[in-house]
C-alpha cells in the first residue's frame, strides 16, 4: 500500500458520506439538534454489518452526531468533511502500523 492509497481511503469516503449525511440528509430532517441526531443515527446504522458489530455502529452514530454538530456550528459541511477525513486517515495509519504486512501488498 502506498501513502497515496491511505489518503484516498481517508478522503473519498469522507467526501461522499458527509455530502450525503450532513449535506443532504441533515437539511432534509432539519438543521437542528433533532436533525443532527437523526442524521447521526442513520449514519451509524449504515455502518453496521460487513463484519462490524453493534458497538461500532453506536460509536459511528456518536461520531456522526459530532460531524453534524461541526457542520451546524460552522455552517459549512467542509468542516465535517475535513474532520471525517482526518479520523479516517488516523484510523488507516494505525491499522497499517498494526498490520505491517498489509503495507507491502
Amino acid at each position: 500500500m502506498r501513502p497515496f492509497d491511505v489518503v484516498t481511503v481517508a478522503v473519498l469516503p469522507a467526501l461522499a458520506e458527509e455530502t450525503l449525511f450532513r449535506g443532504a440528509l441533515l437539511p432534509a430532517i432539519g438543521v437542528s439538534p433533532v436533525g443532527v441526531v437523526g442524521a447521526g443515527v442513520v449514519f451509524g446504522a449504515l455502518h453496521a454489518g460487513g463484519g462490524r458489530n453493534a458497538a461500532f455502529a453506536a460509536w459511528a452514530s456518536v461520531v456522526g452526531c459530532a460531524y453534524g454538530a461541526c457542520a451546524v456550528a460552522t455552517g459549512n459541511v467542509a468542516v465535517a468533511m475535513a474532520a471525517h477525513a482526518m479520523a479516517n486517515y488516523a484510523s488507516a495509519a494505525l491499522w497499517l502500523k498494526e498490520n505491517p504486512d498489509a503495507a507491502k501488498a
